[in-house]
Protein backbone atom coordinates (compact mmCIF):
# COMPACT_ATOMS: atom_id res chain seq x y z
CA UNK A 1 0.00 0.00 0.00
CA UNK A 2 1.23 3.43 -0.83
CA UNK A 3 2.08 5.48 2.05
CA UNK A 4 2.22 8.67 0.29
CA UNK A 5 -1.10 10.81 -0.85
CA UNK A 6 -2.21 13.42 -2.69
CA UNK A 7 -5.19 14.07 -1.25
CA UNK A 8 -7.67 13.75 1.51
CA UNK A 9 -10.10 12.04 -0.73
CA UNK A 10 -7.00 9.14 -2.14
CA UNK A 11 -5.82 8.59 1.31
CA UNK A 12 -9.13 7.53 2.23
CA UNK A 13 -9.95 5.30 -0.74
CA UNK A 14 -5.93 4.09 -0.64
CA UNK A 15 -7.02 2.46 3.38
CA UNK A 16 -10.27 0.95 1.85
CA UNK A 17 -8.63 -0.55 -0.70
CA UNK A 18 -6.59 -1.99 1.50
CA UNK A 19 -9.42 -3.24 3.76
CA UNK A 20 -11.19 -4.68 1.01
CA UNK A 21 -8.92 -6.94 -0.19
CA UNK A 22 -8.18 -7.90 3.56
CA UNK A 23 -12.09 -8.41 4.55
CA UNK A 24 -12.70 -10.25 1.25
CA UNK A 25 -9.98 -12.66 1.42
CA UNK A 26 -10.56 -13.40 5.11
CA UNK A 27 -14.26 -13.55 5.57
CA UNK A 28 -15.95 -13.66 2.21
CA UNK A 29 -19.44 -14.78 3.24
CA UNK A 30 -19.53 -11.17 4.76
CA UNK A 31 -17.60 -8.52 4.01
CA UNK A 32 -20.03 -6.80 1.70
CA UNK A 33 -22.14 -5.68 4.91
CA UNK A 34 -18.37 -5.03 6.90
CA UNK A 35 -17.31 -3.03 3.79
CA UNK A 36 -20.72 -1.24 3.65
CA UNK A 37 -20.81 -0.48 7.71
CA UNK A 38 -17.17 0.75 7.75
CA UNK A 39 -18.26 3.74 5.51
CA UNK A 40 -21.38 4.76 7.85
CA UNK A 41 -21.26 6.74 10.66
CA UNK A 42 -19.77 5.40 13.65
CA UNK A 43 -22.25 4.77 16.96
CA UNK A 44 -21.66 6.29 20.20
CA UNK A 45 -22.25 4.34 23.15
CA UNK A 46 -21.59 4.75 27.66
CA UNK A 47 -21.55 2.28 30.48
CA UNK A 48 -22.57 3.70 33.81
CA UNK A 49 -20.97 3.99 36.67
CA UNK A 50 -23.06 1.30 38.90
CA UNK A 51 -22.04 3.17 42.29
CA UNK A 52 -22.50 6.64 40.79
CA UNK A 53 -26.35 7.01 39.91
CA UNK A 54 -27.56 10.20 39.50
CA UNK A 55 -30.99 11.59 40.93
CA UNK A 56 -32.19 11.87 36.93
CA UNK A 57 -32.40 8.67 35.84
CA UNK A 58 -31.15 10.01 31.98
CA UNK A 59 -30.48 5.88 30.77
CA UNK A 60 -34.13 4.83 31.87
CA UNK A 61 -34.77 5.69 27.49
CA UNK A 62 -31.98 4.81 26.19
CA UNK A 63 -31.25 1.47 24.50
CA UNK A 64 -29.07 -1.04 25.85
CA UNK A 65 -25.78 -2.43 24.85
CA UNK A 66 -27.35 -6.21 25.05
CA UNK A 67 -23.91 -8.17 26.46
CA UNK A 68 -23.57 -5.47 28.98
CA UNK A 69 -25.50 -4.60 32.04
CA UNK A 70 -24.30 -1.18 32.41
CA UNK A 71 -23.80 -0.16 28.66
CA UNK A 72 -26.35 2.32 26.40
CA UNK A 73 -26.66 3.18 23.07
CA UNK A 74 -26.78 6.95 22.54
CA UNK A 75 -28.50 8.45 19.33
CA UNK A 76 -25.38 10.92 18.91
CA UNK A 77 -22.80 12.27 20.30
CA UNK A 78 -23.21 15.13 22.87
CA UNK A 79 -20.84 17.71 24.04
CA UNK A 80 -19.43 15.11 27.30
CA UNK A 81 -17.19 18.08 28.44
CA UNK A 82 -20.25 20.07 29.45
CA UNK A 83 -21.86 17.11 31.08
CA UNK A 84 -20.99 17.48 35.10
CA UNK A 85 -21.89 13.64 35.35
CA UNK A 86 -18.95 12.83 33.10
CA UNK A 87 -16.73 14.82 35.40
CA UNK A 88 -17.50 13.41 38.39
CA UNK A 89 -17.79 9.37 37.29
CA UNK A 90 -21.30 8.59 37.05
CA UNK A 91 -20.80 7.41 33.36
CA UNK A 92 -17.31 6.45 31.06
CA UNK A 93 -17.86 6.76 27.01
CA UNK A 94 -17.01 3.28 25.68
CA UNK A 95 -17.08 1.89 22.79
CA UNK A 96 -20.13 -0.94 22.42
CA UNK A 97 -18.16 -3.51 20.95
CA UNK A 98 -15.00 -3.86 24.12
CA UNK A 99 -18.03 -3.74 26.48
CA UNK A 100 -18.37 -7.85 25.49
CA UNK A 101 -15.55 -8.20 28.65
CA UNK A 102 -18.51 -7.63 30.78
CA UNK A 103 -20.29 -10.61 29.28
CA UNK A 104 -16.65 -12.39 29.09
CA UNK A 105 -16.37 -11.77 33.37
CA UNK A 106 -19.69 -12.53 34.17
CA UNK A 107 -19.78 -16.12 32.15
CA UNK A 108 -16.55 -16.42 34.03
CA UNK A 109 -17.76 -15.85 37.47
CA UNK A 110 -20.50 -18.41 37.33
CA UNK A 111 -18.46 -21.04 37.68
CA UNK A 112 -15.93 -19.32 40.29
CA UNK A 113 -17.02 -19.74 43.90
CA UNK A 114 -18.08 -16.46 44.86
CA UNK A 115 -16.38 -15.55 47.95
CA UNK A 116 -13.20 -15.91 45.63
CA UNK A 117 -10.07 -13.35 46.07
CA UNK A 118 -9.47 -12.06 42.48
CA UNK A 119 -6.04 -10.43 41.71
CA UNK A 120 -6.50 -8.77 38.34
CA UNK A 121 -3.94 -7.51 36.17
CA UNK A 122 -4.86 -4.80 32.97
CA UNK A 123 -1.67 -4.98 31.55
CA UNK A 124 -2.20 -2.40 28.41
CA UNK A 125 -4.71 -0.39 30.37
CA UNK A 126 -5.16 3.39 29.05
CA UNK A 127 -6.82 5.14 28.86
CA UNK A 128 -8.96 2.90 31.18
CA UNK A 129 -12.00 1.78 29.42
CA UNK A 130 -11.29 -2.26 29.99
CA UNK A 131 -10.32 -1.33 33.71
CA UNK A 132 -13.70 0.01 34.07
CA UNK A 133 -15.27 -3.37 32.77
CA UNK A 134 -12.81 -5.37 35.25
CA UNK A 135 -13.60 -3.16 38.37
CA UNK A 136 -17.35 -3.09 37.92
CA UNK A 137 -17.91 -7.01 36.98
CA UNK A 138 -15.19 -8.75 39.59
CA UNK A 139 -16.22 -8.36 43.33
CA UNK A 140 -15.77 -5.02 44.52
CA UNK A 141 -12.72 -6.69 47.03
CA UNK A 142 -10.93 -8.05 44.02
CA UNK A 143 -7.21 -6.27 43.51
CA UNK A 144 -7.39 -4.66 40.29
CA UNK A 145 -3.86 -4.08 38.82
CA UNK A 146 -4.00 -1.13 35.89
CA UNK A 147 -0.62 -1.18 34.08
CA UNK A 148 0.31 0.98 31.40
CA UNK A 149 3.17 0.16 29.42
CA UNK A 150 3.67 3.92 27.66
CA UNK A 151 4.75 6.46 30.70
CA UNK A 152 2.76 9.40 28.12
CA UNK A 153 -0.31 7.81 28.77
CA UNK A 154 -0.32 7.63 32.56
CA UNK A 155 -2.15 10.46 33.34
CA UNK A 156 -5.13 9.74 31.01
CA UNK A 157 -5.29 6.57 32.88
CA UNK A 158 -5.22 7.85 36.33
CA UNK A 159 -7.70 10.52 35.83
CA UNK A 160 -9.87 8.07 34.54
CA UNK A 161 -9.55 5.35 37.17
CA UNK A 162 -9.56 8.04 39.99
CA UNK A 163 -12.90 9.58 38.47
CA UNK A 164 -14.48 6.22 38.69
CA UNK A 165 -14.13 5.89 42.33
CA UNK A 166 -13.49 2.24 42.88
CA UNK A 167 -11.34 1.86 46.00
CA UNK A 168 -9.45 -1.37 45.15
CA UNK A 169 -7.69 -0.31 41.70
CA UNK A 170 -3.89 0.47 41.57
CA UNK A 171 -1.89 2.10 38.56
CA UNK A 172 1.40 0.60 37.42
CA UNK A 173 3.88 1.90 34.55
CA UNK A 174 5.94 -1.25 33.50
CA UNK A 175 7.08 -3.26 30.46
CA UNK A 176 5.61 -6.73 30.36
CA UNK A 177 8.97 -8.07 30.70
CA UNK A 178 9.63 -5.97 34.65
CA UNK A 179 7.09 -8.30 36.14
CA UNK A 180 8.49 -10.74 38.25
CA UNK A 181 8.37 -14.08 36.78
CA UNK A 182 5.56 -16.00 38.81
CA UNK A 183 2.05 -16.79 38.89
CA UNK A 184 0.45 -13.86 40.77
CA UNK A 185 -2.54 -13.23 38.71
CA UNK A 186 -5.97 -15.01 38.13
CA UNK A 187 -6.95 -13.25 35.21
CA UNK A 188 -5.28 -11.15 32.82
CA UNK A 189 -6.30 -8.56 30.10
CA UNK A 190 -3.83 -8.31 27.46
CA UNK A 191 -5.89 -5.29 25.19
CA UNK A 192 -3.07 -5.06 22.80
CA UNK A 193 -1.54 -2.62 20.64
CA UNK A 194 -2.35 -3.60 17.67
CA UNK A 195 -2.82 -2.14 13.51
CA UNK A 196 -6.24 -0.75 14.42
CA UNK A 197 -8.32 -1.43 11.60
CA UNK A 198 -11.49 -1.82 13.46
CA UNK A 199 -11.49 2.12 14.93
CA UNK A 200 -11.46 3.25 10.47
CA UNK A 201 -14.62 5.02 11.21
CA UNK A 202 -13.28 6.96 14.19
CA UNK A 203 -10.03 7.13 13.57
CA UNK A 204 -8.79 6.95 9.86
CA UNK A 205 -6.68 10.03 9.86
CA UNK A 206 -4.31 8.26 12.36
CA UNK A 207 -4.72 4.79 11.01
CA UNK A 208 -2.86 6.42 7.61
CA UNK A 209 0.74 4.47 7.99
CA UNK A 210 -0.58 1.52 10.02
CA UNK A 211 -2.79 -0.07 7.04
CA UNK A 212 0.17 -1.99 5.05
CA UNK A 213 1.12 -5.44 5.57
CA UNK A 214 4.50 -4.81 7.30
CA UNK A 215 2.89 -2.83 9.60
CA UNK A 216 0.77 -5.92 10.64
CA UNK A 217 4.32 -7.52 11.27
CA UNK A 218 5.85 -5.36 13.44
CA UNK A 219 2.37 -5.67 15.58
CA UNK A 220 2.42 -9.28 15.61
CA UNK A 221 5.91 -9.36 16.54
CA UNK A 222 5.27 -6.93 19.34
CA UNK A 223 1.91 -9.06 20.28
CA UNK A 224 3.71 -12.47 20.78
CA UNK A 225 6.90 -11.26 22.45
CA UNK A 226 3.88 -9.45 25.41
CA UNK A 227 2.08 -13.20 25.72
CA UNK A 228 5.61 -14.68 26.38
CA UNK A 229 6.62 -12.43 29.00
CA UNK A 230 3.04 -12.44 30.69
CA UNK A 231 2.06 -16.16 30.27
CA UNK A 232 4.16 -17.31 33.59
CA UNK A 233 2.08 -14.28 35.58
CA UNK A 234 -1.40 -16.38 35.70
CA UNK A 235 -2.21 -18.68 38.42
CA UNK A 236 -2.79 -22.35 37.36
CA UNK A 237 -6.79 -22.33 36.77
CA UNK A 238 -6.79 -18.62 35.82
CA UNK A 239 -7.62 -16.66 32.91
CA UNK A 240 -5.76 -14.52 29.75
CA UNK A 241 -8.04 -12.91 27.78
CA UNK A 242 -6.77 -11.45 24.70
CA UNK A 243 -7.94 -8.51 22.83
CA UNK A 244 -7.18 -6.16 19.22
CA UNK A 245 -9.39 -3.81 17.75
CA UNK A 246 -8.14 -4.70 13.88
CA UNK A 247 -9.47 -7.45 11.89
CA UNK A 248 -6.60 -9.27 10.06
CA UNK A 249 -5.74 -12.84 11.65
CA UNK A 250 -2.35 -12.13 11.83
CA UNK A 251 -2.79 -10.18 15.01
CA UNK A 252 -5.65 -12.64 16.55
CA UNK A 253 -6.33 -15.80 15.26
CA UNK A 254 -3.24 -17.04 13.70
CA UNK A 255 -0.84 -15.43 16.67
CA UNK A 256 -3.46 -17.27 19.36
CA UNK A 257 -2.91 -20.47 17.67
CA UNK A 258 1.26 -20.32 17.39
CA UNK A 259 0.62 -19.25 21.34
CA UNK A 260 -1.27 -22.33 22.28
CA UNK A 261 0.95 -24.69 20.24
CA UNK A 262 3.80 -23.50 22.05
CA UNK A 263 1.85 -23.44 25.32
CA UNK A 264 0.38 -26.39 25.95
CA UNK A 265 -0.74 -25.28 29.63
CA UNK A 266 -3.41 -23.02 27.79
CA UNK A 267 -6.64 -23.90 26.43
CA UNK A 268 -9.56 -22.05 24.79
CA UNK A 269 -12.41 -21.22 26.92
CA UNK A 270 -15.55 -20.98 24.61
CA UNK A 271 -18.82 -18.90 25.15
CA UNK A 272 -22.07 -19.29 24.47
CA UNK A 273 -24.36 -16.31 24.21
CA UNK A 274 -27.71 -15.50 21.80
CA UNK A 275 -27.43 -15.50 17.89
CA UNK A 276 -29.36 -12.07 17.70
CA UNK A 277 -25.88 -10.23 18.97
CA UNK A 278 -24.48 -10.93 15.79
CA UNK A 279 -21.12 -11.99 17.42
CA UNK A 280 -18.80 -13.56 14.63
CA UNK A 281 -16.99 -16.44 15.49
CA UNK A 282 -13.38 -16.86 13.98
CA UNK A 283 -11.73 -20.11 14.50
CA UNK A 284 -8.74 -20.98 12.77
CA UNK A 285 -6.96 -24.68 13.97
CA UNK A 286 -7.06 -24.31 17.88
CA UNK A 287 -7.98 -20.76 18.07
CA UNK A 288 -11.38 -19.00 18.53
CA UNK A 289 -11.72 -15.39 18.38
CA UNK A 290 -15.86 -13.48 19.12
CA UNK A 291 -15.54 -10.99 16.16
CA UNK A 292 -17.28 -7.40 15.95
CA UNK A 293 -17.73 -5.84 12.64
CA UNK A 294 -19.23 -3.07 11.50
CA UNK A 295 -22.30 -3.41 9.68
CA UNK A 296 -22.63 -6.35 11.61
CA UNK A 297 -22.50 -5.87 15.36
CA UNK A 298 -23.75 -2.70 16.49
CA UNK A 299 -20.24 -1.33 17.59
CA UNK A 300 -17.02 -0.99 15.72
CA UNK A 301 -14.21 -3.76 14.93
CA UNK A 302 -13.20 -5.52 17.84
CA UNK A 303 -11.53 -8.97 18.11
CA UNK A 304 -11.17 -10.91 21.80
CA UNK A 305 -10.39 -14.22 22.62
CA UNK A 306 -10.12 -16.35 26.16
CA UNK A 307 -7.54 -18.76 27.25
CA UNK A 308 -7.37 -20.81 30.32
CA UNK A 309 -4.81 -22.44 32.32
CA UNK A 310 -4.85 -25.57 32.99
CA UNK A 311 -5.27 -26.60 36.36
CA UNK A 312 -7.79 -25.17 39.60
CA UNK A 313 -7.90 -21.47 40.65
CA UNK A 314 -6.76 -21.59 44.15
CA UNK A 315 -8.21 -19.44 46.86
CA UNK A 316 -5.46 -18.83 49.63
CA UNK A 317 -4.12 -15.63 50.35
CA UNK A 318 -1.21 -13.59 49.61
CA UNK A 319 0.72 -13.34 53.08
CA UNK A 320 3.94 -11.48 54.21
CA UNK A 321 4.14 -10.19 57.42
CA UNK A 322 3.20 -6.51 57.71
CA UNK A 323 5.21 -3.48 58.48
CA UNK A 324 4.49 -1.22 61.07
CA UNK A 325 3.44 2.33 60.26
CA UNK A 326 5.89 4.58 62.14
CA UNK A 327 3.29 7.43 61.39
CA UNK A 328 -0.29 6.68 63.48
CA UNK A 329 -3.56 8.03 61.43
CA UNK A 330 -5.78 9.29 63.91
CA UNK A 331 -9.74 8.56 63.48
CA UNK A 332 -10.37 11.95 62.02
CA UNK A 333 -8.72 10.80 59.18
CA UNK A 334 -9.45 7.00 59.11
CA UNK A 335 -12.89 8.60 59.71
CA UNK A 336 -12.90 10.60 55.92
CA UNK A 337 -13.67 6.32 54.52
CA UNK A 338 -17.47 4.83 55.54
CA UNK A 339 -15.77 1.87 56.78
CA UNK A 340 -12.56 2.52 57.85
CA UNK A 341 -11.96 -0.86 59.92
CA UNK A 342 -11.39 -2.60 55.98
CA UNK A 343 -8.72 -0.35 55.81
CA UNK A 344 -4.74 -0.05 56.74
CA UNK A 345 -3.91 3.65 56.54
CA UNK A 346 -0.51 4.89 55.83
CA UNK A 347 1.60 8.14 55.68
CA UNK A 348 3.89 9.05 52.90
CA UNK A 349 5.49 12.29 51.74
CA UNK A 350 2.71 14.47 54.07
CA UNK A 351 0.33 12.32 52.02
CA UNK A 352 -2.42 9.59 53.93
CA UNK A 353 -2.74 6.74 52.15
CA UNK A 354 -5.43 3.80 52.52
CA UNK A 355 -5.79 0.17 51.01
CA UNK A 356 -7.97 -2.50 51.84
CA UNK A 357 -6.65 -4.74 54.43
CA UNK A 358 -7.47 -7.64 52.51
CA UNK A 359 -5.28 -6.26 49.58
CA UNK A 360 -2.17 -4.84 51.90
CA UNK A 361 0.13 -8.01 51.71
CA UNK A 362 -0.01 -8.39 47.92
CA UNK A 363 0.49 -4.19 47.60
CA UNK A 364 3.57 -4.48 49.77
CA UNK A 365 4.83 -7.23 47.51
CA UNK A 366 4.07 -5.84 43.85
CA UNK A 367 5.30 -2.26 45.47
CA UNK A 368 8.48 -3.39 45.61
CA UNK A 369 8.79 -5.27 42.48
CA UNK A 370 7.12 -2.43 40.22
CA UNK A 371 7.04 0.87 39.27
CA UNK A 372 3.68 1.87 41.45
CA UNK A 373 1.56 5.21 40.17
CA UNK A 374 -1.49 4.84 42.18
CA UNK A 375 -1.74 3.11 45.47
CA UNK A 376 -4.63 2.73 47.15
CA UNK A 377 -7.03 6.03 48.30
CA UNK A 378 -5.07 9.49 48.47
CA UNK A 379 -6.87 10.36 51.36
CA UNK A 380 -5.81 14.26 51.31
CA UNK A 381 -2.04 16.12 52.10
CA UNK A 382 -0.94 17.45 55.52
CA UNK A 383 0.18 21.14 55.13
CA UNK A 384 1.57 22.37 58.59
CA UNK A 385 -1.34 22.00 61.25
CA UNK A 386 -3.54 21.79 57.90
CA UNK A 387 -5.20 19.08 56.45
CA UNK A 388 -6.78 19.28 53.00
CA UNK A 389 -8.46 16.64 51.58
CA UNK A 390 -7.91 15.06 47.97
CA UNK A 391 -10.10 15.05 44.88
CA UNK A 392 -9.25 11.57 44.88
CA UNK A 393 -10.63 11.11 47.93
CA UNK A 394 -14.06 12.99 46.87
CA UNK A 395 -14.15 10.98 43.48
CA UNK A 396 -13.83 7.70 45.87
CA UNK A 397 -17.09 5.31 45.99
CA UNK A 398 -16.14 5.04 49.96
CA UNK A 399 -15.64 8.39 50.70
CA UNK A 400 -17.92 9.32 53.75
CA UNK A 401 -20.72 11.92 53.07
CA UNK A 402 -21.23 12.64 56.59
CA UNK A 403 -17.44 14.12 57.66
CA UNK A 404 -18.38 17.61 55.72
CA UNK A 405 -21.02 19.93 54.56
CA UNK A 406 -22.92 19.06 51.14
CA UNK A 407 -23.51 21.65 48.97
CA UNK A 408 -26.29 20.78 45.95
CA UNK A 409 -25.35 22.62 42.54
CA UNK A 410 -27.16 23.32 39.66
CA UNK A 411 -25.87 22.18 36.16
CA UNK A 412 -25.29 25.95 35.40
CA UNK A 413 -23.80 26.16 38.48
CA UNK A 414 -21.64 22.57 38.10
CA UNK A 415 -20.30 24.21 34.75
CA UNK A 416 -19.12 27.41 36.47
CA UNK A 417 -17.25 25.50 39.08
CA UNK A 418 -15.30 23.27 36.70
CA UNK A 419 -14.59 25.95 34.68
CA UNK A 420 -13.67 27.49 37.85
CA UNK A 421 -16.18 31.02 37.58
CA UNK A 422 -16.95 33.01 40.27
CA UNK A 423 -20.38 32.58 41.48
CA UNK A 424 -22.38 33.77 44.54
CA UNK A 425 -22.67 30.40 46.98
CA UNK A 426 -25.00 30.69 50.50
CA UNK A 427 -23.28 28.24 52.06
CA UNK A 428 -24.30 27.46 55.22
CA UNK A 429 -21.13 26.13 57.06
CA UNK A 430 -17.64 27.42 57.35
CA UNK A 431 -14.79 25.19 55.93
CA UNK A 432 -14.66 22.57 53.71
CA UNK A 433 -17.78 22.07 51.49
CA UNK A 434 -18.76 19.28 48.93
CA UNK A 435 -20.42 20.14 45.72
CA UNK A 436 -22.61 17.94 44.53
CA UNK A 437 -24.39 17.20 41.68
CA UNK A 438 -27.28 14.93 41.58
CA UNK A 439 -26.48 13.64 44.70
CA UNK A 440 -22.71 12.75 43.12
CA UNK A 441 -19.88 14.23 45.21
CA UNK A 442 -18.55 16.69 42.57
CA UNK A 443 -15.56 18.41 44.08
CA UNK A 444 -14.13 20.74 46.86
CA UNK A 445 -15.05 24.61 47.82
CA UNK A 446 -13.32 26.07 50.90
CA UNK A 447 -15.75 28.72 52.45
CA UNK A 448 -13.97 31.49 54.16
CA UNK A 449 -16.38 33.81 55.07
CA UNK A 450 -16.70 36.60 52.78
CA UNK A 451 -15.51 34.27 50.14
CA UNK A 452 -14.69 30.89 49.08
CA UNK A 453 -12.45 28.87 47.07
CA UNK A 454 -12.77 26.50 44.43
CA UNK A 455 -10.55 23.71 45.02
CA UNK A 456 -10.76 21.68 42.20
CA UNK A 457 -7.23 21.01 41.12
CA UNK A 458 -6.47 22.76 37.78
CA UNK A 459 -5.80 20.25 35.65
CA UNK A 460 -9.60 19.64 35.50
CA UNK A 461 -10.59 22.47 35.03
CA UNK A 462 -12.74 22.90 31.44
CA UNK A 463 -11.40 24.99 28.95
CA UNK A 464 -12.10 26.13 25.57
CA UNK A 465 -10.04 23.70 23.48
CA UNK A 466 -10.45 21.05 25.93
CA UNK A 467 -10.69 17.80 24.55
CA UNK A 468 -11.57 15.91 27.09
CA UNK A 469 -9.71 12.62 28.43
CA UNK A 470 -12.17 10.26 26.16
Amino acid sequence: MPLMFVSGVFFIITMLDFLENEITKNFPQISEKILQGLQEPSIVSIKLNPFKIPEKHFFEKLEKVPWSKFGYYLQERPSFVNDPLWHCGAYYVQEASSMFLDFIIQEILKITPKNFNWKILDLCAAPGGKTWSLASNFPIDSFVLANEIDPLRINILKHNVSVLGFPNIYISNNQPNEFPKEPLFDFILVDAPCSGEGMFRKHSDSLKNNLNHEYIQICAKRQKNILHEIKDLITPGGYLVYSTCTFNLEENEKLINEFLSQNHEFETFELSFPKEWNIFIGRYQKSIFYRFFPGITRGEGFSITILRKKGSLSSEGFSLPLKKNKHSTNSWIKNHLKNPENYSFFFKNQSYFAIKKNHFAFWEFIQTELKMIKNGILIGNQKSNDFLPEQEWVWNIDANDEIYPKYPLDKNQAIKYLSKETFKIEFQEIGINIMMYQGIFLGLANNIGKRWNNLLPKIYKIRKSFNGWL
